[in-house]
């Protein structure tokens, strides 16, 4: 399953990540000090009136029922701040494995510990990048 992160502001910007990926960041921005407030269901998406040609693109089957509810949450600016800085300090502290040139080193000495990944630099750089644009929905895919 993967997840979409969309601007709550500007709903062209979009993240889009693997589940793995996303709590491998969250944990990741909890070692470095974010603290969440927790997500919320967005009220205006509650309280949306069907558009006039009938297609509401919020609701897939007419009506908000739980499942449709779960599928979207909202971080709120000062969530999405607080998890910006806490991956920027990650960031700047973020080592390589560095590997000895000339040495013989087994390729499954180098894997990660089954059950514990790193988020790449890259993907946490994308989601500090979101995060800075403000007020973000998580989707599910």
């Amino acid at each position: 399953m993967s997840l979409k992160l969309r601007n709550e502001d500007n709903p062209t910007k979009t993240l889009s990540m693997s589940n793995e990926t996303w709590f491998s960041i969250l944990e990741l921005a909890e070692v470095y000090g974010w603290n969440p407030l927790g997500t919320l269901t967005p009220e205006w998406w509650l309280q949306l009136e069907p558009v006039q040609s009938g297609y509401d693109p919020y609701d897939r089957d007419g009506r908000v029922d739980e499942e449709d509810e779960n599928d979207r949450k909202l971080v709120v600016l000062e969530d999405a701040l607080n998890l910006a800085d806490a991956l920027e300090l990650a960031f700047l502290e973020y080592e390589p494995e560095r590997v000895p040139a000339f040495t013989q080193v087994s390729l499954t000495a180098l894997a990660e510990p089954e059950g514990r990944t790193r988020p790449s630099i890259g993907a946490i750089s994308a989601v500090i990048d979101i995060c800075r644009l403000g007020p973000f929905l998580i989707e599910k895919c």
